[in-house]
């Protein structure tokens, strides 16, 4: 610019900083300091601004050669900001650069020479972190040991425990015919020796292998022959199998890794190719599949977790070394899709791939690399968030078994459950499979496991418990009487309060912030434990706005709390729709948990957690949303949309902000309701102001919406799922013989796949925006409006003195429809699905607000009219709630049905309630001048101040 100080120097940037209007106006104490520190951080970000001309990463300041200040000088000014960057040398891991504080005349008032800067590093996101609301309950799992005497597979192991010596007495016959092959010599009274040497590695196998030898009384202490073995296992495997069908997963493995045996000890052959041969029928992954003891074992897993389960929360799972997936596939069909969070992990990436494509049906389930031994935090797991920890024939073999229930009992929340799957006594069977591997032999606590990898049940609860579980059961199958393998269940402690106290002063104050700080005075450093309390401060929920008031006390009370860290401060932030005040702090008071930040909301308590940044990718240009696949809603993803131009008479539409409908939710929930791709046939008049199709189908829409001859409904699901039907936007293209509207024109619209950047409409849908609107307020209107104007005025012919009963009032529909009851005249009379949501109904003078979860609305809503009933029922209830709410109409009643699934037909009200009139709004179906002859009248209403705009 022409003030530049140094206009012909490069290379260089400088910067004007409007000091005075950034700072000095605002903060005049700050201005005593001899350098304010905004200034000095503007002029280090200068120097930043100078990679911009480089290929450089992000550089963060490191150190400075030295710092001048101009006596006299006054920084705190309107300054110029210049940075030069030094030559860098060869192989320089960082840039060093010169800075000057300079006047708007060009005098220095301060220097810095020699800004070194070192790269943020390629990895920068991995330090990025989100804070995220998580429930936190940490009473929600239930004492193992309350609900373990419950719990019982239902196979019948008897056969068992007759197999198991049988294949321990293989065992030993194979270990007798590898020592031969490795030279030993069986004779009465001869020491045994191997002459061929073993690898190092099986230094602590061979001990459990002379052990099995001992046991069965075939050598001494001293290596001494007692009685020659059988050394001919063929003979007795041939047996086993004839005698023990079932038992083939165990058997055959056994068979493989014995016969082998010599040659694994020599190092020869590699125990994993033995154990996980994809071409065999009884490798590794079917004892963990199809092993009846292993599916005993996964079944007594799975009913304990089903007892357990908390109901209507949020879970989040985490599976160490899931491996193969054989107790996963037990274990996941218990967990609710919609609300779980499962996290398949394992040290090998092997496994990953598979588990991806073997459960792909559970979209809840992500995998990740996972190894116990290692910290969790080092690895991008979450300490302190999982809910569930599961870990099948893992710990074992680990070096220190104590350091790896450490680390797994880190990731859990306080309250949470560790579940465990484990040999829980030498097998020999297992010490000639699983025990020939690396794993297997890794322990390094010999205090705690000096010969075997295994510990007992009594061992578990000891280990757990001091590990910081509260709770520790074990379950075997067969009633106890197999005992080589068992489930552990452990619940994590959570520790005892202090005694707490409650500051509510900000809960009924002016001035919220003014209100607590005389508590954070007297209270900081005198008592062990502060809570805080405010009422909707913090934003959990997407239609929340925070309290700015209430919010003040967030940052005032963090702050303070710094100061005085010997005492634990935590903020509570309850939810302003709940009246149980008391009862809510009362209860936070009694949880030691440790969380300085938590927040109630609807009877649920959540904590809030920092979450890794995640890359989120760039959207296209031009895109929409589709649904990926059936039934989940996290497969709902962008996928490009190709431009396309507006055909005769429609326009497109720049989509600035987009309605979200419950019909988009159905059509991701419920696939048959997007599959249907059918032409009905030609339309009858039928009766009740009704059309009936040639296939006898009755077709309700009242008339115009549906006409009487050959004109066929159209499809209201296309092949290609997209979503969305109402939007809000600029035109951006208009098409032939549109004179209507401009390019550039504030526009609403009714249109399909408008969740999407662009979207094409005919201008028959199309409206202009009443200038009190807002984007948001303009995409919410179009159906949610139409829909209760047709409902209410047009069908329902609401007047003055008739009762409406509005199921689910608090959503869309059911907020315009109470405006439009209460313009003519009529008294409402509603129902919501959540306390809180009752109360906000009650708080806009709703007198009666019944629970739309319950069918007893019905009883209430009798006694609330005093047995007269009501005019009309806007219903988008299901199930047993439909003939609920037909009862509670008087004779002639209109039930206006708005719901799309599980809907009844004509014939069953008829059938049921005679003298009721039934109508189905199925805007969707409407013509185009039909649907926007109504767009039109809403907007009209709303100008006019007939109709509130949507309430956001």
């Amino acid at each position: 610019t022409s003030n530049n100080p140094f206009p012909n120097e490069h290379p260089c940037i400088v910067f004007s900083l409007a000091w005075n209007h950034c700072i000095a106006s605002s903060d005049r104490k700050s201005t005593r300091l001899p350098v304010h520190p905004l200034v000095l951080d503007a002029l280090f970000q200068t120097l930043g601004a100078a990679l911009i001309t480089t290929d450089l990463p992000a550089h963060l300041p490191v150190a400075l050669d030295q710092l001048r200040l101009r006596t006299g000088a006054n920084p705190n000014t309107a300054v110029w900001c210049h940075a030069t960057l030094r030559p860098t040398k060869p192989g320089a891991n960082g840039i060093i650069g010169d800075l000057n504080l300079l006047a708007a005349d060009g005098t220095r008032l301060l220097q810095v020479e020699g800004l070194g800067c070192r790269p943020s590093g390629k990895d920068i996101r991995r330090h990025l972190y989100t804070p995220v609301w998580r429930p936190c309950d940490p009473d929600h799992w239930p004492k193992p040991s309350t609900i373990t005497p419950q719990i019982a597979c239902s196979a019948d192991l008897s056969d068992y425990l007759d197999y198991l010596p049988q294949l321990d007495a293989l065992s030993t016959a194979y270990v007798a015919r590898a020592f031969i092959a490795l030279g030993a010599r069986f004779a009465v009274d001869e020491p045994v020796q191997l002459s061929v040497p073993t690898a190092p590695r099986f230094t602590r196998v061979l001990p459990r292998l002379w052990r099995m030898l001992k046991e069965d009384g075939l050598i001494d202490a001293d290596h001494r022959t007692l009685r020659v073995p059988d050394a001919n296992p063929e003979r007795r495997l041939t047996e086993i199998r004839a005698r023990y069908p079932a038992q083939a997963p165990e058997t055959g493995m056994l068979a493989r890794c014995g016969a082998a045996l010599a040659d694994v000890l020599t190092g020869t052959a590699e125990p994993l190719n033995l154990l996980f041969a994809p071409s065999e029928p009884d490798d590794a992954s079917a004892v963990y599949t199809e092993s009846r003891y292993a599916s005993a074992l996964n079944e007594l897993a799975a009913n304990a977790l089903t007892r357990a389960l908390p109901l209507n929360r949020p879970l989040r799972v985490l599976e160490i070394g899931g491996g193969t997936g054989g107790t996963t596939r037990h274990l996941l069909p218990i967990f609710p899709t919609t609300t779980a969070e499962y996290r398949f992990t394992d040290v090998s990436p092997a496994f990953l791939p598979p588990a991806e494509q073997t459960f792909a049906q559970y979209p809840f389930l992500r995998t990740a690399l996972l190894g116990i031994e290692q910290e969790l935090a080092a690895q991008s797991i979450e300490t302190g968030a999982y809910d569930l920890v599961i870990a099948a024939n893992v710990l074992h073999a680990t070096r220190d078994l104590s350091e790896a229930v450490a680390h797994a009992a880190a990731a859990l929340t306080p309250g949470g459950w560790l579940l465990l799957i484990e040999g829980l006594r030498p097998s020999r069977w297992l010490d000639l499979t699983f025990g020939l591997t690396e794993g297997w032999q890794r322990g390094t606590d010999r205090k705690l496991r000096p010969d075997d990898p295994l510990i007992d049940a009594g061992q578990w609860r000891q280990l757990l418990t001091a590990q910081g579980f509260d709770d520790v059961a074990a379950l075997t199958p067969g009633s106890g009487r197999l005992a080589d393998q068992g489930v552990i269940l452990a619940r994590k402690s959570s520790p005892a309060p202090a005694q707490a106290v409650i500051c509510r002063a900000a809960l009924d104050a002016v001035n919220p912030a003014a209100a607590v700080l005389p508590v954070l005075q007297t209270e900081l450093g005198q008592t062990p434990r502060l809570l805080v309390a405010t009422y909707g401060a913090q934003r959990l929920r997407l239609w929340e706005t925070p309290d700015s008031a209430q919010a003040a006390v967030l940052g005032l009370t963090k702050a303070a709390a710094l100061e005085y860290p010997g005492t634990q401060v935590r903020l509570v932030d309850l939810d302003p729709l709940d009246d149980h005040t008391e009862t809510t702090l009362a209860a936070e008071s009694a949880i030691g948990d440790g969380e300085s930040e938590v927040a109630w909301r609807d009877g649920q308590r959540y904590a809030l957690r920092l979450t890794r940044t995640e890359d989120e990718p760039l959207l296209p240009e031009r895109f929409r949303l589709t649904a990926t696949e059936s039934g989940q809603l996290d497969h709902i993803a962008p996928t490009p949309l190709p431009e396309q131009r507006p055909g005769p008479g429609e326009v497109e539409i720049a989509v600035a902000a987009a309605g979200l409908n419950f019909k988009d939710v159905l059509t991701v929930l419920n696939p048959s309701l997007r599959s249907v791709n059918i032409h009905l046939p030609p339309l009858k008049k039928g009766g009740r102001g009704g059309f009936r199709t040639g296939d006898g189908a009755t077709i309700l829409p009242h008339p115009p919406l549906a006409k009487e001859g050959t004109e066929q409904l159209p499809r209201s699901l296309g092949e290609e799922v997209s979503l969305g039907g109402e939007c809000a936007g600029t035109i951006a293209a208009l098409g032939e013989g549109v004179t209507e509207f401009q390019i550039g024109d504030r526009v609403l619209a009714l249109a399909g796949s408008s969740l999407a950047s662009h979207v094409i409409a005919p201008v028959g849908r199309v409206a202009r925006i009443p200038k009190s609107l807002t984007w948001v307020q303009a995409a919410a209107l179009p159906v949610a409006a139409s829909t209760a104007w047709y409902a209410l005025r047009e069908l329902g012919c609401v007047q003055a003195g008739h009762r409406v009963l509005i199921h689910a009032a608090t959503g869309g529909v059911g907020g315009f429809a109470i405006a439009l009851a209460r313009v003519a005249g009529a008294e409402v009379l509603a129902t919501a699905g959540s306390s809180w949501k009752r109360a906000w109904l009650q708080g806009i003078g709703i007198q009666h607000v019944f629970d739309s979860r319950n069918p007893g609305f019905a009883a209430e809503v009798m006694a609330a009219t005093a047995g007269a009933g009501v005019d009309l029922v806007l219903n988008s209830l299901t199930g047993n709630l439909i003939p609920a709410s037909l009862s509670v109409l008087k004779p002639g009643g209109r039930f206006i049905e708005i719901g799309r699934a599980g809907i009844w037909s004509a014939e069953q009200v008829a059938a049921r309630f005679p003298t009721v009139d039934y109508r189905i709004v199925a805007l969707d179906a409407a013509s185009e001048a039909e649907g926007g002859r109504l767009l039109r009248a809403v907007l009209d209403a709303v100008a006019s101040g007939e109709l509130p705009p949507p309430p956001l």
